[in-house]
């Protein structure tokens, strides 16, 4: 918010400012969050039915549920999964850093392997997913 009034305003404002005035004000932007309800004329009814399933479900009965949204709904964030304040501590980045580059490692070990039985060693694409079945991938 400092950084975006000098940019906007050309004045200066620290960080510290912002943060008085926002505590003063109870203001606390970061937990924001909205609700967002569905316009079907229909969907107080399919809400009851979806919830009866499942305090009330028919005997013997499996209760399936999905959850489909378009790309775009999925993608229609209000707020970030996870706090982009945790990428502040170096802790936190250095072991995001690690998994990520540990992932990336294993993943290339077993397909290039795949890659060294199908063309090197002569093994079908079935056969070379078996045997690489049993290559050990650990961290």
């Amino acid at each position: 918010m400092a950084a975006f009034i000098g940019r906007t305003e050309g004045v200066y404002v620290s960080h510290h400012y912002v943060a008085k005035l926002w505590r003063d004000s109870g203001l606390k932007p970061h937990r924001h969050g909205t609700f967002k309800l569905s316009k079907d004329p229909q969907f107080a009814a399919k809400v009851a039915d979806v919830v009866g399933l499942y305090l009330q479900p028919p005997g013997g009965a499996v209760v399936l549920s999905i959850d489909e949204k378009t790309q775009i709904q999925a993608l229609d964030r209000t707020q970030p999964m996870l706090p982009m304040g945790f990428f502040g501590s170096r802790a936190f980045s250095a072991g995001n850093a690690a998994i990520f580059l540990t992932f990336a490692s294993l993943f290339g070990a077993v397909f290039f392997y795949a890659q060294l039985l199908q063309t090197g060693l002569g093994y079908g694409p079935l056969g070379a997913g078996l045997e690489n079945g049993r290559f050990p991938v650990s961290a």
